[in-house]
């Protein structure tokens, strides 16, 4: 499956919220400086507007669907 794009609105299969993909970011570790920057995904939820960040890696792990 393709990478989530910002504009795209996906549904978390367990909870069923749908989501607004902001951005893709990159997460900068301080810590492991040596070590490759962690794709990361920005999304915000439809209802509550929270925003949430999470590794591209687990947004893709079966999780989440793209809505059409």
């Amino acid at each position: 499956m393709n990478a989530p794009k910002p504009g795209e609105r996906w549904r978390h299969k367990r909870s069923d919220r749908v989501y607004l993909v902001l951005h893709i970011g990159t997460l900068q570790t301080s810590a492991a400086p040596d070590l490759d920057d962690e794709l990361c995904v920005v999304y915000q939820n439809e209802t509550h507007y929270a925003i949430w960040v999470r590794p591209l890696d687990e947004f893709m792990d079966g999780r989440f669907e793209r809505l059409s």
